[in-house]
């Protein structure tokens, strides 16, 4: 009968054991997961931010390397215009700027509720670093983007310091849609999640089997050597810890590893994923997410390959041909998606300054994006180049179906467009980028036949420009 009893509570003993072991080991290994999470999702909204407050200090490196050719200063740059050039960006569904703390708050679309920053992102601007946020469930009555909107959807929230002028603190509140970031994040609980389960499961049967035949050992050696059950238990104990210990730097270590391809960028990732045809939402979504990640870091390039020129002060002449070939370029994914070829003339020896035709490239890669868009598939975008007394002419014609009437005269104003999903910000930022250097952007004519807008540059944007 006492052995039976003993036995009981040998066997209770053990399960108890065994279910702290488990407990025990899954809160060490869980805690130590939750930081690494904590950290990466810290690490990819600030990578978010990074890239977000890089590009716009590039815009205003850009705007005011403009303001000085046109010999103003850069305190002349408009807040509100530079960072609707960045609003360009693809995701950004709305923009607020505030002039400081007290000051004036310009919203974009003029929809979005104005509002205030709390003190505490106020204190964090202090320092120069962007405040980014996840809202997985954000309520669209609060940005009122369309009139009567309700639900709630996954938004990114970035605000970005802006550059101090007279002692005053001011910043950028972007929002932006953050499905591909709650994908990303999505997929990377995943991972973290499976490996802490799998160094859970087996540090759990490591630590059981080690428990097993210790009380094995134990409950043989207890009534002759006491002395050497307790010294067995302390081993047991050591061996216990050493276990928990080992599975906490085998978990570490996958952890980090899988760190090193995620921050590698949203590009690299989405092209794997578009590869594998894995991922969360699909190959379709990793192929667009692709393209997305290839035209931020395609727009990022071209400014970044502007502002080295505005910098390096160097001025060097740029043929037609060569200005072209980067529209084509540019524009190349474009044409093959909407299968529209683009064609393009102009008289030979046609030359531009590099600054003029950077910018003129830009507007033109607009106008082609938005012609192939508008244009029957296997139908061609043509731009003819003219000179002009007095000017050159560009002429971007399509075969689309025509601008209706009723957008036209709203046309070159922001959220006006005549795309199902389009921002609106593409013409009146090409227009806005057309009055810098003093020249005219225009819908020349539309109709079934197609669309053709006209960019007119005067003889003296290249002097403006030098």
């Amino acid at each position: 009968m006492q052995h039976t009893d003993t036995a009981k509570r040998g066997a209770n003993t053990e399960v108890a054991t065994a279910t702290a072991v488990a407990i025990i080991l899954g809160l060490a290994i869980a805690l130590p997961a939750m930081r690494l999470r904590s950290g990466l999702r810290e690490q990819v909204l600030l990578r978010e931010g990074q890239t977000l407050q890089a590009v716009v200090s590039m815009q205003y490196a850009l705007e005011s390397a403009e303001m000085e050719s046109l010999g103003l200063s850069a305190a002349d740059v408009d807040d509100f215009t530079t960072i609707l050039k960045t609003a360009r960006l693809p995701g950004v569904v709305g923009v607020r700027v505030f002039g400081g703390r007290d000051g004036a708050v310009d919203m974009f679309p003029p929809q979005l509720k104005e509002t205030s920053l709390a003190e505490s992102d106020w204190v964090a601007l202090g320092t120069m670093n962007p405040v980014v946020r996840m809202h997985g469930k954000f309520p669209l009555e609060e940005l009122t983007l369309v009139p009567g909107m309700h639900g709630t959807a996954e938004l990114v929230e970035v605000i970005v310091p802006l550059p101090v002028r007279g002692g005053a603190l001011r910043a950028a509140q972007f929002w932006i849609a953050g499905t591909g970031t709650a994908a990303e994040l999505s997929q990377h609980d995943s991972r973290l999640a499976a490996y802490a389960a799998l160094v859970w499961v087996v540090g759990t049967c490591v630590a059981l089997v080690i428990l097993s035949l210790a009380s094995r050992r134990l409950r043989q050696a207890n009534t002759e050597l006491g002395r050497r059950g307790e010294e067995l238990a302390r081993a047991n104990q050591e061996l216990a810890l050493a276990a928990k210990v080992s599975a906490v730097g085998v978990v570490a270590a996958h952890l980090i590893h899988a760190l090193k391809n995620p921050v590698q960028g949203l590009r690299s990732l989405a092209v794997d994923q578009m590869r594998n045809g894995e991922g969360v939402v699909g190959k379709a979504a990793w192929t667009e997410a692709a393209g997305m990640a290839g035209r931020l870091q395609a727009m990022v390039n071209d400014v970044t390959a502007l502002l080295t020129d505005e910098a390096s002060g160097v001025q060097f002449r740029v043929t037609c041909e060569e200005m072209m070939e980067v529209v084509m370029q540019r524009t190349r994914d474009i044409q093959e998606s909407t299968g529209v070829n683009l064609t393009w003339k102009a008289p030979a020896g046609l030359e531009f300054d590099n600054r003029l035709a950077a910018l003129v490239g830009l507007i033109l890669s607009n106008l082609v994006t938005n012609s192939c868009e508008a244009s029957q598939r296997a139908s061609s975008v043509h731009i003819d180049i003219l000179k002009r007394k007095g000017f050159t002419e560009f002429a971007v014609s399509d075969r689309g179906c025509g601008i209706v009437a009723a957008q036209r005269e709203r046309l070159f104003l922001p959220t006006t467009s005549t795309k199902p999903q389009g921002s609106g910000i593409g013409l009146a930022v090409s227009r806005n980028l057309a009055q810098h250097v003093r020249a005219t952007l225009e819908l020349e004519e539309t109709g079934p036949a197609g669309t053709v807008f006209v960019l007119r540059i005067p003889d003296v944007a290249e002097v403006k420009q030098a």
